[in-house]
């Protein structure tokens, strides 16, 4: 059990640093695409139950039921960042690690475990087959041990800033997020063409956290130019990746069939939606940012935006979702392609999808300090950060 390990590992907007049992609570949820999990061998792995997640010496999961190739295995997992830090940990020499039967890593490594009985368990590489990505992974994993939201941790370590120092320091967080998604942006403009980015980033911000991955693969098995020219239906698309969704307790209108209606109707009626946000009008605003000022200046510099691109870009896509989709997607990748620096429309900006109870703690904890501010994308996204960033 390697409960102090750390990774510094590239998220979808900068890098992370992860605890390893940011993974080992991935394979104990189950959030991952679990149908076509192959092994480096090359056999069909299915699990039947993860194991008992052993917070002491050892294996890091006991008592594991898997099928490989349909014949049942019983045994640990072990769990790492990396494929060769299994000799670095030393346990091809601890008797304590001989009834692993599978390495479970985020990444290969060109070395292969071995049990100090000289016995090779087989290994599975998990982040292809992750149900989010590893920023909403991190999150997920701070927020748990507190109550059921993470909304009185939350408030615990707020409470450090008193006054207006509160949101001087949110501010302070969300340009740390706001550079990572431009620089990440950036890098992704410079690998794919300013259309293929835009196709799959739009998708990925409709996957939300539980359908990310899945709907960055529809991105990249059905191009923009193929949605044009074939008309591919929804359904179409949904059936695509039967079997890979993650759908329990979700609501009719994230139900990835609605989702994908949204976004071939946007094909549709507006084919050529990057070159419209591409050349979108913006107007420069204001600097530096005063995050006091968020009424003033979505009034001056960001309701004729706002209009366009619910009119002109995001055509039949919900304003709720467009909101969610500008903080994410739409003002990162204008920046990382202009040049210019849009941080203080996306501070003042809407916010977009956001936990409610954490909502609610920023807007407790501004009133408690006498502020009276409307909520903004902003100040979710320096939260969101302060989380990463707390240790437990």
């Amino acid at each position: 059990m390697g409960s102090g390990k750390l990774a510094e590992i590239q998220g979808p907007y900068g890098p992370l640093i992860i605890p390893e049992q940011v993974v080992q609570q991935v394979w104990h949820e189950s959030k991952f695409l679990s149908d076509r999990l192959i092994t480096e061998s090359g056999r069909k792995l299915e699990v039947v139950n993860s194991g008992e997640w052993n917070k002491a010496e050892g294996p890091d999961f006991l008592n594991a039921r898997l099928l490989l190739d349909g014949e049942s295995v019983d045994g640990d997992v072990e769990i790492h960042f990396n494929g060769q830090d299994w000799r670095y940990h030393g346990h091809d020499r601890d008797a304590r690690f001989e009834r692993v039967v599978l390495h479970v890593v985020l990444f290969p490594g060109k070395t292969k475990a071995v049990t100090s009985a000289g016995k090779i368990p087989e290994t599975l590489v998990l982040l292809p087959h992750l149900m989010m990505d590893l920023e909403q992974c991190m999150l997920d994993f701070r927020l748990t041990g507190s109550d059921s939201s993470g909304a009185s941790r939350v408030a615990g370590f707020l409470a450090d800033f008193k006054g207006e120092t509160m949101i001087w320091r949110l501010a302070d967080a969300a340009y740390l997020r706001w550079t990572s998604k431009v620089s990440a942006f950036q890098k992704r403009l410079s690998d794919t063409d300013w259309e293929s980015t835009c196709h799959q980033a739009l998708l990925e911000c409709l996957g939300g956290r539980r359908n990310r991955a899945v709907f960055g693969r529809i991105a990249l098995e059905f191009p923009l130019e193929a949605m044009r020219s074939n008309r591919l239906t929804p359904e179409q698309l949904f059936k695509s990746q039967l079997g890979d969704w993650r759908l329990a307790s979700m609501r009719p209108a994230n139900h990835p069939r609605s989702l994908l209606s949204f976004y071939t109707q946007l094909v549709e009626e507006s084919p050529r939606w990057p070159d419209s946000l591409r050349h979108l009008p913006i107007k420069e605003g204001t600097k530096p940012l005063d995050p006091f000022q968020t009424a003033k200046y979505r009034r001056l510099w960001l309701r004729e935006m706002a209009e366009n691109l619910r009119e002109k870009v995001f055509v039949r896509l919900p304003p709720g979702r467009v909101d969610t989709i500008v903080a994410d997607m739409a003002l990162p990748i204008l920046s990382a392609d202009r040049g210019d620096d849009f941080y203080s429309h996306w501070y003042h900006w809407k916010p977009g999808s956001f936990p409610m109870s954490l909502a609610q703690t920023l807007r407790q904890q501004s009133a408690e300090r006498g502020l009276r501010l409307p909520l903004s994308n902003g100040l979710q996204q320096g939260l969101l950060q302060l989380i990463y960033e707390e240790r437990n």
